[in-house]
């Protein structure tokens, strides 16, 4: 890792503080997972198609706050913003 001098304003947005690893992406966290699975049972169970996909949604908006408030870096707390706007704004929109 560059020396704390050195460091550019994208490895500030991209690096965690504590160890200097670059992290964009990680091991998804049980809200993540919860969206996709809900999302998959949406396509496989149509029937139950409309209460999973606002479950998932819910899923959602939980790992988007979620990384909005702990994200690691810069980097993944706007994500989460971004994810968030735009499922409140597809909510919003119907």
């Amino acid at each position: 890792m560059p020396a704390p001098e050195a460091r550019t304003a994208l490895d500030r947005f991209t690096r965690d503080p504590r160890t200097g690893r670059v992290v964009l992406a990680q091991q998804p966290n049980p809200s993540l997972v919860a969206c996709g699975v809900l999302s998959m049972g949406a396509a496989v169970f149509p029937s139950h198609a409309p209460a999973l996909r606002r479950a998932g949604t819910g899923a959602l908006v939980a790992w988007a706050a979620d990384e909005l408030m702990r994200g690691l870096t810069p980097a993944r707390r706007v994500l989460g913003l971004a994810v968030l706007a735009g499922t409140v704004r597809r909510l919003i929109r119907g």
